[in-house]
């Protein structure tokens, strides 16, 4: 969540490959037009499906996106302490899960969270 200009969304879908596939939101809709524009433009389509919304106010909406059926989740997010209480659930039990944060008070307050959203082993 938090696509921006789309960078690191091509990244994660080079390493997921042609058997994964990426779901991102963007806060701001004309971010998200772009970015998906983008991807479709470099032939990313069928691996990254790019949704205006936001996942902390109203969480994860996908079809095919159900309980346990993510194996990783990176947030690029102000407060990704709001997001991670609606991921959690759709996460495998193995998955991971990224918060990009620079700021320490961003980092003490995912870290609160964490716990208590059954993660553990934070770096």
């Amino acid at each position: 969540a938090g696509t921006g200009s789309g960078s690191l969304s091509h990244a994660i879908a080079r390493a997921v490959g042609a058997s994964g596939h990426l779901f991102t939101f963007e806060f701001n809709e004309n971010r998200a037009e772009l970015a998906a524009a983008e991807f479709a433009a470099n032939g990313l389509s069928d691996r990254i499906t790019c949704r205006h919304g936001d996942v902390c106010a109203s969480g994860w909406s996908y079809p095919g996106v159900v309980a346990q059926s993510l194996d990783a989740a990176v947030f690029d997010l102000p407060q990704p302490w709001d997001a991670i209480p609606t991921v959690a659930p759709l996460l495998r039990p193995s998955a991971r899960l990224c918060c990009f944060s620079p700021c320490i008070e961003q980092v003490a307050r995912t870290l609160e969270v964490l716990p208590r959203c059954g993660f553990t082993g934070a770096e």
